[in-house]
C-alpha cells in the first residue's frame, strides 16, 4: 500500500486526485409536495413532490399582501401604544413589588437581630438572681422574642 503512495505522488496523479475531491460539493435540493411543505434532499426530488421555487430555498416567503389601510393602520398603532402601556404598567409593578420584598426582607432581619439581642440580654439577666414574678416576666419574653426569631430569622 505504501509503494501505491509513493507512485501516485511521484506520478502527480495524487495531486489530481486531491484537487477533484476538494471541488466535488454534494447539491441540495429543496423540494415542495402538494402541501406545500418543504423537504430537502441531495438528489432529484421524489416523486409526488416537484423543485421548490428558485431563490426561496424554503427560508422566504414568495406570498405577497395588500398594503394595509389607513383604518387598519391606525388599528395598529392604537394596539402598539397599548401593548407599550401595558408593558410599562408591568415593569413599573413588578419594580414596586421587588422593592416591597427587600424592604419586607430588611425588617425582618432588623427584628432577627432585635430578638437575638433580647434573648442575650434575657439570658443575661437570669444569670444573676432574680425573683419569682421577674422570672414569669422573663419567661414571658423569651418566648415572645424566640416566636420572632421562628419567624424572622
Amino acid at each position: 500500500m505504501d509503494f501505491l503512495f509513493r507512485r501516485a505522488a511521484c506520478s502527480g496523479t495524487w495531486l489530481v486526485v486531491i484537487a477533484c475531491c476538494a471541488t466535488t460539493q454534494a447539491a441540495v435540493t429543496a423540494c415542495t409536495d402538494a402541501d406545500g411543505r418543504l423537504t430537502y434532499t441531495q438528489f432529484d426530488c421524489p416523486g409526488g413532490t416537484r423543485p421548490a421555487p428558485a431563490g426561496t430555498d424554503g427560508r422566504l416567503s414568495i406570498v405577497t399582501t395588500a398594503p394595509l389601510s389607513d383604518a387598519e393602520r391606525t388599528a395598529l398603532v392604537r394596539l402598539e401604544q397599548t401593548l407599550t402601556k401595558d408593558r410599562a404598567r408591568r415593569a413599573r409593578s413588578r419594580r414596586q413589588s421587588a422593592a416591597r420584598r427587600s424592604a419586607e426582607r430588611e425588617e425582618a432581619r432588623e427584628r432577627c437581630e432585635a430578638a437575638t439581642r433580647a434573648l442575650a440580654g434575657i439570658r443575661e439577666s437570669r444569670r444573676q438572681g432574680y425573683s419569682a414574678d421577674e422570672d414569669r416576666r422573663y419567661d414571658a419574653q423569651e418566648a415572645r422574642w424566640k416566636a420572632v426569631r421562628r419567624a424572622d430569622c
